[in-house]
């Protein structure tokens, strides 16, 4: 079953890398092309679209994803026919709160006037975004992998190539950017739809319309909540600090966001694979607790590997204005992890459909967030909103485990995680303060082949003290006698 699951994530994670990969590429380009004004105002108007999705959603894609196995070829069908329907309602919604209200939420919420016709031209790429979540999710559990990788990078390379085509050709530079995300989602719909086929019924039926909704509707303020420590905080520096402090906020996001590469298959796989273990639930504790702990060590690789050379990189490919955004990177790479541990985590009461436990433990980490999110940014800056959203990930997280061992005991070996995150952060910032330290100065970069090597060295340390400490002794022993294996080999065959 481990290896079904590592194909079907592999297979996923290549694709949504892949799109996730085109939009990184697009990062540096809109890093260099685009003012820190206008950078941060395509990031918060992107930011603002996410939420958005989240509350006109529904939470009808987890639904379908959830009651998708219990029903038939034909039930499917009008599941998705029913899912339309509210899309389409949902849609009449969203044009009717752009045209009315893209003033209000310019000046107030993202603070910035210019960003009045983004929100108008973002909110019909909201609808095709919501629009293509069906074709999508069709091609995701059907298992059509190489369509799926197809159609994800074809939607990710049209927003790519759109908006550095037309980023010359408006005043407001900002605004290519988002006239790309509408026609990638876009091509994504109409992709998806033609290699999907027909797949909807002719009739609508309101039991299932209420059943999805039952479903879904509970975890849309949990999605929200979880928007709010996540994205809040972005907007909460454009109101009170500068907008090149919100654009460093967001490329130190984009950064993090690397680590979300691996994690693009996993997310993918993992619900549908999860679910199907659930016969023997043993059998299930026992695999879910292995995957954590590969979950916190392959993250753990991940969030030293980028920390480590985050000031090299943001220099290389944003700016040097941009620097400091280095210093946010290992915590905001943490966050994920301890999100994408959420999805072990939680299978317990999503198979129970006790979702309002989700919906419960991100909302007390959501107004923790709040209550301290103002203070702290105003005593820390920057670091004080992305400490704040770590605590409020460690509550909502914690919570949400606890709630779920009532209907699965699983073994997390909490012990050996909490060793790993201390080696993340202590050679993820230890690491990353290697030229500071030799130059004595606070100057975080240096490209000289030495100090590139002694970092190599030290990382290389902390990978296995992390394998170690999350894996165990048997996979660290086993690591070395290949290296050894391998070298004796070689110097055999060298003699020969």
């Amino acid at each position: 079953m481990l290896k079904k699951f590592t194909g079907d994530a592999l297979v996923f994670g290549i694709g949504s890398a892949l799109s996730r990969f085109a939009g990184l590429l697009a990062f540096p380009i809109f890093a260099k092309l685009l003012s820190p004004e206008e950078f941060a105002r395509q990031d918060l108007v992107l930011s603002f679209l996410t939420c958005a999705a989240i509350f006109f959603g529904l939470g009808l894609r987890t639904s379908f994803t959830r009651l998708y196995y219990e029903e038939d070829n034909r039930a499917r069908g009008v599941m998705l026919t029913s899912w339309l329907v509210l899309i389409l309602i949902s849609a009449i919604a969203i044009i009717l709160v752009a045209l009315n209200a893209q003033e209000y939420i310019a000046n107030q919420i993202i603070n910035d006037e210019l960003s009045e016709p983004l929100i108008l031209w973002g909110s019909i790429g909201l609808i095709f975004a919501l629009l293509a979540e069906q074709p999508m999710m069709v091609l995701r559990l059907r298992r059509h992998k190489y369509r799926f990788i197809s159609v994800s990078i074809l939607g990710s390379t049209t927003t790519v190539i759109t908006a550095v085509l037309l980023i010359h050709q408006f005043e407001n530079k900002s605004l290519a950017v988002i006239i790309g995300y509408m026609l990638g989602h876009a091509m994504r719909y109409v992709a998806g739809t033609i290699l999907t086929g027909w797949i909807w019924a002719a009739s609508v039926s309101l039991r299932k319309s209420r059943e999805m909704l039952t479903f879904g509707l509970p975890l849309v303020p949990a999605a929200a909540a979880l928007w709010a420590i996540g994205s809040l905080g972005r907007f909460i520096i454009q109101h009170e600090m500068t907008p090149l402090d919100t654009a460093t906020y967001g490329i130190a996001a984009k950064l993090g966001s690397m680590i979300a590469l691996l994690w693009a298959g996993f997310s993918l796989a993992w619900g549908p694979f999860a679910f199907s273990l659930m016969d023997n639930p043993s059998k299930a504790a026992l695999v879910y607790s292995r995957v954590a702990s590969f979950v916190f060590f392959i993250g753990g690789v991940a969030m030293m590997s980028i920390s480590v050379y985050s000031p090299e990189l943001i220099v290389l490919l944003a700016q040097p204005r941009y620097a400091d955004a280095s210093q946010y990177v290992p915590i905001l790479t943490f966050n994920t992890i301890v999100w994408t541990f959420l999805s072990v985590a939680c299978v317990g009461y999503q198979y129970a459909k006790k979702t309002y436990h989700q919906t419960i433990g991100v909302g007390i980490g959501c107004a923790v967030f709040v209550v301290i999110i103002n203070s702290m940014t105003k005593a820390l800056g920057v670091y004080g909103v992305v400490t704040s959203s770590t605590i409020a990930a460690l509550i909502s997280v914690g919570y949400c485990t606890w709630a779920s061992q009532k209907y699965l005991k699983v073994d997390f070996k909490f012990f050996r995680i909490c060793g790993g995150c201390f080696i993340m952060f202590i050679f993820s910032y230890g690491t990353m303060m290697i030229p500071s330290a030799l130059s004595k100065s606070q100057n975080l970069v240096d490209l000289s082949l030495s100090v590139f090597c002694l970092k190599i060295l030290i990382l290389i340390l902390g990978i296995f003290l992390l394998a170690y400490i999350c894996l165990g002794k048997p996979i660290v022993t086993k690591a070395f006698t290949m290296i050894k294996m391998k070298a004796c080999a070689k110097k055999t065959f060298s003699k020969l």
